[in-house]
């Protein structure tokens, strides 16, 4: 049900005022851009901000590599933000939604501390998938691409998350010293999973599909 929740929101137009670029790099430029006006933010355990600046655009332009789809993303879509009572799913928080990656929203539902089950990745992408109409949505050619998809973007969920905390002192000081353990946490993890975003997009070549 969550699954075709979300496939139904991706089908959704891009509202007009909301056009633009996708809503992760909006969403980590302007929190650079505090971050830059207050460098001590960065805690120990984390490279300098010419690095994370570095590291930003590296992964910015291997993700733009793989033509990754681009729909009316929620942009925080985690499980705290699906209520579901009986049959009906309802998604709430759309502070980050617009136009944005398929595979960010797909992938940070299920990117957790711990292990995810890949049984229910799998059954959770083919629901999604058939409810999203995509083309030969049955088959397993089409379920692997979306998997493949949906795991590239892991390392920018960390990256997206690494960057937030460390904004977070700025709102939460009484809790500074959680937030800059999340921030090295988050950024050690991005650079664990980075490799996802380096490997090669499929030989034909990649297209940009169009989002709704």
């Amino acid at each position: 049900l969550v699954a075709v929740a979300l496939a139904d929101f991706h089908r959704l137009p891009v509202p007009e005022v909301c056009q633009g670029e996708p809503m992760l790099w909006r969403t980590i430029d302007k929190m650079m851009e505090v971050v830059r006006n207050k460098p001590e933010l960065v805690p120990e355990g984390m490279p300098g901000l010419d690095t994370i600046d570095a590291a930003i655009g590296e992964a910015r332009a291997a993700l733009e590599r793989h033509c990754p789809k681009v729909v009316l993303g929620h942009g925080d879509f985690k499980p705290s933000n699906v209520i579901r009572d009986g049959r009906r799913v309802t998604l709430i928080d759309f502070e980050l939604g617009g136009p944005n990656y398929r595979g960010f929203d797909l992938m940070k539902v299920f990117r957790t501390a711990l292990p995810a089950s890949e049984d229910c990745l799998r059954h959770f992408l083919r629901t999604y998938a058939r409810q999203a109409g995509e083309d030969g949505a049955a088959s397993e050619e089409v379920l692997e691409g979306l998997v493949v998809e949906t795991r590239r973007f892991e390392p920018l969920t960390w990256l997206e998350a690494a960057v937030f905390f460390l904004t977070l002192p700025l709102f939460k000081a009484s809790e500074s010293q959680r937030w800059r353990d999340l921030a090295v946490d988050r950024w050690n993890k991005f650079e664990e999973t980075k490799h996802l975003l380096a490997k090669r997009p499929a030989e034909n070549g990649c297209r940009r599909e169009p989002g709704p």
